[in-house]
């Protein structure tokens, strides 16, 4: 009698289930460890979060200085020249500056500092912090991002 059959064998079957095994246990890695994809995608968003908080506080910060140099100085209400130690200036931009705390804090960053020495935006989710001083445009970091 002939054995004619034809299909896989349970071998074969077994050897095929473990590479599938290998292959997920490396994609779950990749995708969630250390490092991994939604890791950096968490980080990304984070520090996105708080460029654009920073972008903000420096739109805010010209605008204010725009309208305050307005006012006093080409309106003709005085004749001084501006100084970056301008406190009644500083004091205008951090009352701007101040009035979106509630938008952040709705964000997850919180806001300290003044316009004479830069602002301090904190991520309550990540350990990380960035400073931004108006006029500079530029956010320093102080801690590097970190996931939770």
């Amino acid at each position: 009698m002939k054995n004619n059959q034809k299909g896989i064998t349970l071998i074969a079957l077994v050897v095929t289930i473990i590479v599938l095994l290998i292959l997920a246990g490396v994609s779950i890695a990749m995708l969630t460890g250390e490092g991994g994809i939604l890791g950096n995608a968490r980080t990304s968003a984070e520090q996105t979060k708080l460029m654009n908080a920073a972008d903000e506080i420096t739109m805010t910060a010209a605008e204010t200085a725009s309208t305050f140099m307005k006012e006093k100085y080409v309106d003709g209400k005085e004749g001084s020249v501006y100084t970056a130690e301008n406190q009644e200036l500083n004091d205008a931009i951090d009352d701007a500056v101040n009035a979106l705390q509630t938008k952040f804090t709705k964000s997850g960053i919180t806001l300290s500092g003044t316009a004479a020495t830069g602002y301090t935006l904190k991520s309550t989710n990540y350990q990380t912090s960035g400073t931004v001083t108006p006029g500079s445009g530029r956010m320093t970091w102080s801690a590097p991002i970190a996931t939770p």
